[in-house]
């Protein structure tokens, strides 16, 4: 069966929920670059959960294999949480922030769960403001996600506007439950090994437009995230000593 997820702010009890942004609940219907719900949890480290433990949790995520990236890290979320069930406590004890009525970003808005209660001081922002970088402090590592594989282009008729669409690799090396239900990130796609590998040190990500000065002694991470096929990705780290500087 398909799997769903949330992303969820377990310090400040705090998540997005993709009917709210006009996804689907399955990881790879809202996980790319373009996505209003990605762009709302890129605004948001960037903000509001700087420094917060965030993870994108799917409903079949388990402890039952301790070789997976993200296992330690739900063993200890589990323990502290006193659940099995990281997406059903989520759903009982996090509020959700939501876009703006009419946020000209969400074209359309699935079923909303009115039920669940808003966070009332905060919305959405859906808006591209330019986080180009994402800097893990933990693992001393940072992506350039315009180096990300291209997944597919478009061109807007209406509007005249071209571009590509990448796969978010924000929301993939947070992910927990990977590859236990349909509309996962597949084994055999490029950068499958690193799903998850940074829920570790999740408190540690820092989203910007522009390299922090401590990140330039840091190794540029490029996980290669795409399911045209292992051949397409690239899936490694560069060395920081053989790079040159990033510069936006």
């Amino acid at each position: 069966m398909g799997q769903y997820y949330k992303i969820v702010n377990v310090d400040k009890r705090e998540m997005l929920e993709p009917f709210d942004y006009g996804n689907g609940m399955k990881l790879m219907e809202w996980s790319y670059d373009r996505n209003p719900m990605v762009l709302a949890l890129m605004n948001l480290l960037a903000d509001r959960w700087a420094g917060d433990r965030v993870f994108v949790i799917g409903d079949y995520a388990d402890a039952e294999n301790p070789d997976e990236p993200c296992h330690n890290a739900v063993v200890k979320l589990m323990e502290e949480l006193h659940t099995d069930d990281l997406y059903e406590w989520a759903s009982k004890k996090c509020d959700k922030i939501v876009p703006e009525r009419g946020d000209p970003n969400v074209r359309d808005r699935f079923m909303v769960d009115a039920s669940t209660p808003i966070v009332a001081d905060c919305r959405a922002d859906t808006k591209d403001n330019g986080l180009v970088f994402v800097v893990n402090h933990g693992t001393r590592q940072y992506i350039d996600l315009r180096k990300c594989p291209v997944e597919w282009t478009w061109h807007d008729d209406d509007n005249g506007e071209s571009g590509v669409t990448r796969i978010a690799a924000i929301s993939l090396l947070l992910a927990m439950g990977n590859d236990r239900g349909g509309g996962d990130f597949r084994e055999g796609n490029a950068g499958y090994e690193y799903v998850g590998s940074w829920c570790d040190t999740s408190d540690q990500i820092e989203v910007c437009t522009q390299l922090p000065v401590e990140a330039a002694e840091y190794d540029e991470f490029e996980p290669g995230f795409t399911e045209k096929g292992v051949d397409q990705g690239l899936g490694h780290t560069v060395d920081s000593a053989l790079r040159p500087d990033a510069v936006v």
